[in-house]
């Protein structure tokens, strides 16, 4: 999850199955970049893919990834992550 691309893959659907159509209006990269982020994250097994009708949902499957976003996200409202500046 190194990548911010990934990091935003995962965050999307921490709670709910999301499409690709949705991810792509959430994340401002190419289909192709989304494609090769998100099979690394099917890879790792820190993503999972359900298929209806042929059409993709993902969601996050791995606790441990979940927890990562969740305390990033208490850091970033609570204004603790640094800015580098």
């Amino acid at each position: 999850m190194g990548c911010g691309i990934r990091l935003l893959i995962v965050a999307h659907p921490l709670e709910k199955e999301r499409s690709v159509s949705y991810l792509l209006s959430q994340i401002n990269c190419s289909q192709a970049t989304l494609s090769q982020r998100r099979g690394k994250l099917l890879d790792l097994d820190i993503a999972e893919a359900r298929y209806y009708g042929g059409r993709g949902q993902y969601s996050c499957k791995s606790r441990e990834a979940k927890e990562v976003v969740r305390v990033l996200d208490r850091l970033a409202s609570d204004e603790m992550v640094p800015s580098g500046t």
